[in-house]
């Protein structure tokens, strides 16, 4: 089974003016994970969880590394980090636009999408874009199924969240969707008695679950 060895936990009042990126937590295991948490792979893979906050308050990015893979193929699925900071965007490069904000690729080539504007009460990071080839279908899984609010729906975009204080997930239409190699998944914390029942009720409406709900050895997982 999988072996976490904690390496360290940070806890920090985060200071949403400077916008301070910290880490979370590490951990180094042995096989692959039972909930694909470091995607399609079965060797030794290692994960940082880093964010501007602690995980319980604030949206982080969960960075896994899978040793003896080297390259990921990306998809057009995931199409941007949203960052809402002043200082992160004057400490930044790239051109501003006539919207006044900023994109920037990472080493990765992933998008991350900067505004200058002072950081929301539930950190700098107020959302993400994901691709879809159908709006009205994936507003119905995400609000049905998954329980988000829908905040603002059109034919070609909509945007949901659990509560306009959090981040937001925006959906954009595109002809086709390439999910490649990359793997990156959306995780929200929810007390673990109503996983079964979401499970069951996806099922219900014909929808296929990937991974089967499992609980870990990790703690908290």
């Amino acid at each position: 089974m999988m072996s976490a060895c904690p390496i360290a936990t940070i806890s920090l009042e985060p200071d949403l003016n400077k916008a301070v990126v910290s880490t979370q937590s590490t951990g180094e295991f042995k096989e692959g994970c039972d909930a694909a948490c470091n995607g399609p792979y079965q060797g030794r893979w290692s994960k940082t969880m880093i964010g501007y906050g602690v995980e319980d308050t604030n949206f982080v990015l969960e960075l896994t590394y899978n040793y003896g893979i080297d390259k990921y193929e990306l998809g057009n699925d995931f199409l941007g980090l949203h960052i809402e900071s002043s200082e992160v965007f004057a400490a930044s490069g790239g051109e501003v636009t006539e919207e006044g904000s900023k994109s920037l690729t990472s080493p990765d080539g992933y998008l991350f999408h900067l505004k200058n504007k002072s950081a929301p009460s539930s950190g700098p990071v107020s959302g993400i874009t994901l691709a879809s080839t159908n709006i009205e279908a994936s507003v119905e899984f995400w609000s049905k199924i998954l329980g988000l609010t829908v905040f603002e729906q059109s034919e070609n975009q909509a945007i949901l969240g659990f509560d306009e204080s959090q981040a937001f997930v925006r959906f954009v239409h595109q002809a086709e969707v390439n999910h490649a190699k990359a793997y990156g998944r959306v995780a929200f914390s929810v007390p673990i008695s109503e996983l079964a029942d979401a499970e069951k009720l996806a099922l219900e409406k014909g929808h296929k679950i990937l991974t089967p709900f499992v609980t870990l050895k990790t703690d908290g997982k």
